[in-house]
């Protein structure tokens, strides 16, 4: 075979393999960048969702003690588990 077909084979092949890595590089990108906004959408929700309950509990709190320590223990683990997923 002819050394200059053979390397003009090489470069056309470390070409295609740049294109592919480029073209793997950004569909992670993108799949990163929908997961982060799923994520996000996903927060706010819970924090609506989360605020909702809160205001429909309110007026039974003041009347029974043992479901505002309920209320105020579940505040407790929801923070801690919120903290936890955040620096992970």
């Amino acid at each position: 075979m002819d050394l200059t077909f053979l390397l003009s084979n090489i470069t056309c092949l470390k070409q295609k393999m740049v294109q592919c890595i480029y073209f793997t590089a950004v569909l992670q990108a993108h799949v990163v960048a929908a997961f982060e906004q799923s994520l996000s959408n996903m927060t706010t929700r819970l924090q609506n969702l989360s605020h909702t309950a809160e205001q429909k509990v309110k007026p039974f709190l003041s009347r029974h003690p043992f479901i505002s320590a309920l209320f105020i223990y579940s505040n407790i683990v929801y923070n801690i588990s919120i903290e936890f997923l955040l620096k992970n």
